[in-house]
This record gives structure tokens, sequence and C-alpha cells, in this order.
């Protein structure tokens, strides 16, 4: 049931036809991405100039808060719920999006399994617990943390590099924090394990 070539699109007729009867589409990868730069499309046309819109993960904002400060966004620690592995004032991007293993998984003797997963091999990847994308797009966001997170950090800051302008904040399954060159001065690390 898990195959999007089997999906017939008719763009004609704006249809969407699921050829196999229990097939599904959850759009839970991307969609959050798309309906906060929607959110944020909207409050602009209103005349709104100071806003922060978040989707679970998917955080966006407009110019800055009432008080004229820089908002300012934590990226949580993916193994303390109360924990923040960094923050990060958003006065040159305006978007901050994060996938990781930490919201959604099991434990099973003593073991991690998240919705996050290899295509490959259909196995969860071990080197990331989280990557936070920091740019100007929701949408773009949610389209490279996941494929980040699956990479790992070597060829993840690798496909990283085809995105201008696109930071990262890569928290690793034993609490290391890596940060992309463009964000290094501007965020605050809270561990001593950063990198």
């Amino acid at each position: 049931m898990v195959n999007y070539h089997l999906i017939e699109v008719d763009a004609a007729n704006r249809t969407i036809y699921l050829p196999k009867a229990g097939m599904s589409l959850d759009l839970g990868g991307i969609a959050k991405g798309y309906a906060t730069d929607k959110a944020i499309e909207a409050l602009k046309a209103q005349g709104v100039t100071s806003a922060l819109v978040n989707a679970g993960g998917d955080v966006r904002v407009i110019g800055n808060k009432s008080d004229g400060k820089p908002w300012r966004i934590g990226v949580q620690d993916p193994r303390q719920t109360d924990g923040v592995s960094a923050k990060l004032a958003l006065t040159q991007w305006d978007t901050m999006e994060t996938s990781g293993d930490y919201q959604r998984f099991i434990m099973k003797n003593g073991i991690r399994y998240s919705h996050l997963l290899n295509p490959r091999t259909g196995w969860q990847p071990r080197e990331v617990a989280s990557v936070t994308i920091v740019n100007n797009s929701s949408t773009y966001g949610d389209i490279l943390s996941k494929p980040i997170f699956v990479l790992g950090i070597e060829k993840g800051l690798e496909l990283l590099k085809q995105f201008p302008g696109t930071e990262a904040v890569i928290v690793t399954t034993d609490g290391k924090v890596v940060v992309t060159p463009g964000l290094e001065g501007k965020i605050e690390l809270s561990t001593e394990e950063s990198q």
C-alpha cells in the first residue's frame, strides 16, 4: 500500500484516484509547512505585522514581537521533554521546522522506534535524534529535514549545501548539537556537548 507511483493525478479535473482498496494519503510530512506558509500569507494579506504560527514543530513568524524584540525560538532537546538544545532569534529567517524521533515513537526492549524511516532499508536511522531547518519557507524546511535526518550528519550537510540561505541544527542521538556555519554566532546552545 506504500507506493506513490500508484497515485493517479488528473490535473485537468483536479482529482486524485487511489486504485487499490484500502489505500490512503497522509500528507503529514509536508502539509504542516504548507499550512503555516498559507497562514502567514493570510495574516499578511490582512495587514498583520507581528505574528507567530506554530503547527507542532513548524514555526513561522512575521516581523518581531509586539515589543519590537525578535522572536526567539527554542529547539527542543529530543531526550528531555522540558529541555532545550538551542535557542535562536529569527532575525534573518522567519521559519524553523523540526523533524525528530521524540514526539511519535515507541520503546521496545530499550530501543526507540519512531515514525521516521530510511525508505531504502525500512529501518529507523540511529545517528540523528532531530533536525531543525532554519530558512524562509516552511514547505522547504519540511522537504529538507526528513532526508537530512535519514542521511545523517555528513551526507545531510552535503545535501544542505545545495540550498543557499538554509541552515540547520542537528542533534545526534548521543546529545551532540551540530550547527551549520550560517548559524555560528547567532545561536545559543544549551549543552556543553555541542560542536
